[in-house]
């Protein structure tokens, strides 16, 4: 609203104006202002509080989520650092020393002679069981064994070869499911199943024999499980005439190949052995360097196999013990405990040695070190005991590489960089929830900015009200101005009157009105 001299001069007042504009003149005075129109009134119900609040909460639960995904983030980062590298690259060439001093080669014969020995004392002990001997002969308790436990499947004895390789030829002499169904369906059909030929087929053992062949369903299974069993382990450790030394039974990976070797065979219909059964009856007697391929061969392998993870586990050991040491101690420097309460309150989740990318990467580092050095060592051996033979050094290297180091060296690689895959799939998956959560919070900023525009309807209500008043004020304050000026008239007529006519009079009531009147 402004207030200007009037440009007419006029004495009239008149209020005059159009659409928000409006004007009072008066003389000698102007009076201008605007009645400015509110905005568009905006739609309340589109900006209702519990939409914001359901907004808040989305954006909360997204923030837990990206919580949650950063913890695990953080387990599948490695964290090492050049202490813990070395550490881990100690720790395996240590390993390394022990498996080159300690381990030395894989050997077959210390291998057979490991499991004849837990054999021997195995049948003793089941010869003592099933038949009551007491002595220490294990001749003499193989011999007891089989007289107590004869087989149907010895008969076919001849038919698969002879003494030296029925074990392996007849599948009813198979320590496997394959031999035990190979049993109970010899008892059915009288005829054993085996090798002959070349290829897989049946040869008739003869149902005349009440001993060997059940009569009644019930001793069919009995004979073909339970008997099958206890024969197996009278044969175990050779035959009574040669007992310990004698041929023995095949083990699952020999028994495996055979079955697999005869049933391809028999597929693609040979009428004589291949090469690779060839090869693989080979290696049950034992004709390449006298140490038959056996059972008892194979239980030798598992304790081999034990000696070479010895090794294996002293690394496994010494850097998951120095990871968690580390870490505990850093945790405890932490918080400073003063009490024992303190002590056993200090949370050593993240010191555990397992589950968190850091410890993978140290045992990789670790064992990759054990296997390079295992393998620098088995080059060495080997060139200085093969002489310059590349045959030799082939059979030499073999023999001394630790392979259940490199088995744990492949599986600590292979976790490591699955690892790092999973790692990778969290960091988008966080990404696409920040995605949203910036999407909720732009959704929160409208609902901001929708209160913001309530708002600003309200003050504009507000003001438009006041314009109102204000508009309303005008003609009271012509009238209030207008009755001001009569009164001011009639005053100046009346102290001209007694200015004339009573001066003394108009003196003292100046003074009056300047002190006041006493009373």
């Amino acid at each position: 609203m402004t207030r200007v001299p009037s440009s007419t001069g006029c004495e009239d007042e008149a209020m005059t104006g159009s659409g928000g504009f409006q004007r009072v003149e008066m003389e000698g005075l102007m009076i201008e202002f605007v009645l400015g129109s509110s905005a568009q009134p905006l739609a309340e119900e589109a900006w209702t509080v519990a939409g914001r609040e359901r907004v808040d909460h989305e954006i909360a639960e997204l923030a837990e989520q990206i919580r949650v995904v950063d913890g695990r983030v953080d387990r599948l980062t490695n964290h090492s650092d050049r202490l813990d590298c070395a550490v881990a690259v100690g720790c395996g060439v240590l390993a390394g020393i022990v498996d080159s001093l300690w381990v030395g080669e894989f050997s077959l014969t210390r291998a057979h002679d490991w499991g004849a020995d837990r054999v021997n004392e195995f049948v003793l002990k089941a010869a003592r069981t099933l038949t009551g001997y007491e002595g220490n002969d294990l001749a003499t308790a193989i011999r007891r064994l089989e007289q107590e436990v004869p087989f149907a499947g010895d008969k076919a004895t001849n038919l698969f070869g002879g003494p030296t390789i029925h074990h392996l030829r007849d599948l009813t002499h198979h320590p496997s499911p394959v031999g035990l169904v190979a049993s109970i369906v010899m008892q059915f059909t009288g005829q054993a199943w085996g090798v002959t030929n070349g290829s897989l087929g049946p040869v008739n053992v003869g149902r005349d024999s009440p001993e060997l062949i059940g009569t009644t369903v019930s001793e069919k299974f009995l004979f073909g499980t339970i008997r099958w069993v206890a024969h197996l382990v009278s044969d175990v450790a050779g035959s009574s005439t040669f007992a310990g030394a004698g041929t023995g039974l095949p083990g699952p990976l020999l028994s495996t190949l055979h079955e697999a070797g005869a049933a391809f065979g028999r597929i693609r219909g040979e009428t004589e052995r291949t090469e690779f059964l060839k090869w693989v009856e080979g290696a049950f007697r034992g004709d390449r360097d006298g140490v038959p391929f056996d059972l008892r061969t194979e239980l030798g392998i598992v304790n081999e196999a034990g000696r070479q993870a010895l090794p294996v586990l002293l690394t496994e050991t010494l850097v998951r013990a120095f990871y968690f040491v580390r870490r505990a101690s850093e945790a405890y420097r932490e918080v400073e405990p003063k009490t024992f309460s303190e002590l056993l309150s200090v949370d050593l989740r993240p010191a555990l040695p397992w589950g968190n990318r850091t410890v993978t990467r140290m045992v990789t580092v670790a064992s990759s070190t054990f296997t390079a050095v295992d393998l620098l060592d088995a080059g060495i051996r080997a060139a200085v005991a093969s002489g310059g033979d590349s045959v030799s050094f082939s059979a030499q290297f073999l023999l001394r590489v630790n392979f259940v180091g490199v088995v744990r060296t492949s599986l600590a690689i292979g976790v490591d960089v699955r690892q790092g895959t999973k790692r990778s799939a969290l960091r988008n998956e966080r990404i696409a929830l920040m995605n949203q959560q910036l999407q909720m919070l732009n959704a929160r900023a409208s609902y901001r900015v929708g209160e913001t525009w309530l708002a600003a309807g309200d003050a504009t209500t507000a003001v438009r009200a006041a314009e109102e008043a204000i508009a309303l004020a005008g003609p009271a304050f012509i009238e209030t101005w207008t009755g001001t000026r009569e009164t001011t008239e009639k005053i100046e007529q009346q102290v001209s009157g007694l200015r004339a006519s009573d001066p003394a009079v108009l003196a003292q009531a100046l003074e009056d009105l300047e002190w006041g009147v006493e009373t």
